[in-house]
């Protein structure tokens, strides 16, 4: 299934989301979806939907800034009623779409996640380029 694809410059969260800095543990791009990793001081890491760590099949925000390498400062968006993703060059989003977290670490995509797996809903499209992001306690849904 086709990925979304997140351009940096129009990731903008709205005047409502909760939104702070904090540390990367990685290489991070705008848009990527993350999780807060308690066993390495706090850092936020790619999550990735087939993972074998469960921290890391549970998003805990969306970058809204990249992180170049282990150690950058980034800022993490743990919510947004209406978050702008801007246009997507891969996937189109439409107005109901359920966002799933991807396979591909960091990414997302329209559900369902696989067949015959659990899907890791991230949030709703409200419209082509905004999305309703309050990632679900614990992440999956059957």
């Amino acid at each position: 299934m086709a990925l979304y694809v997140i351009a940096a410059t129009t990731l903008i969260p709205s005047t409502s989301a909760a939104c702070e800095v904090g540390t990367g543990g990685a290489a991070i791009a705008a848009g990527d979806a993350i999780y807060q990793d308690t066993a390495d001081s706090n850092k936020w890491k790619l999550c990735d939907a087939d993972s074998a760590t469960t921290a890391a099949k549970t998003v805990g925000a969306l970058a809204a800034t990249a992180c170049a390498a282990d150690g950058c400062r980034l800022v993490v968006c743990r919510r947004d009623s209406a978050l702008a993703l801007g246009a997507t060059t891969t996937q189109v989003m439409a107005a109901g779409d359920v966002l799933v977290l991807s396979n591909t670490a960091g990414k997302l995509q329209p559900a369902p996640a696989s067949s015959g797996g659990k899907a890791n809903v991230v949030g709703v499209a409200s419209s082509a380029t905004v999305i309703n992001f309050y990632p679900l306690a614990g992440g999956s849904v059957a």
